[in-house]
């Protein structure tokens, strides 16, 4: 019997429990196979044992007193909460982490946007430092403009004023 096929039928047991602490997996199973000749039974009591084990192993239930009846453990009780089947269960609770290859990627993407983010957050910075230096510059051209032409001025005067002396 393959994985896959002990798995369809250790779904089929999760399906038909409505009690967590009286889980019978040889009567979900046997609604299923039929269980008239010997060979049948012999397949129905294998499949039995072979769910029960796996069920076990995957720490899905355990023995609860010494009859033939089961109870949840918390995966299991997660299992039938969820209504997924095991496959699906087991892939959406594997907790996966990154690769190296996985790491570095994300590494070598984040870093130039990072790297980008600086340089612009720099170059804003900068143009409004320009910004204010070329409106300076200004102020001080039309201050000295202003002071040449005072000076010129009074050079004029002066020269005017001697030679009207003479």
């Amino acid at each position: 019997m393959t994985e896959k096929e002990i798995i369809k039928y250790l779904d089929i047991v999760f399906k038909d429990i409505t009690n967590f602490n009286l889980v019978s997996i040889n009567n979900s199973i046997a609604k299923v196979l039929k269980h008239e000749t010997k060979e049948e039974k012999e397949k129905l009591f294998l499949t039995v044992k072979k769910v029960k084990l796996f069920g076990k192993n995957n720490d899905l239930f355990e023995k609860n007193g010494d009859g033939d009846w089961y109870l949840l453990t918390e995966k299991g009780k997660e299992l039938k909460k969820s209504k997924l089947g095991f496959n699906k269960f087991e892939n959406k609770s594997k907790k996966r982490s990154m690769t190296k290859f996985e790491k570095w990627s994300l590494l070598l993407i984040t870093l130039p946007i990072i790297i980008n983010l600086i340089q612009w957050n720099y170059s804003s910075t900068l143009k409004s430092e320009l910004e204010s230096c070329n409106s300076e510059m200004n102020s001080l051209k039309t201050e000295l403009n202003s002071n040449k032409n005072t000076k010129t001025e009074k050079k004029m005067k002066k020269i005017l004023d001697t030679l009207k002396i003479q």
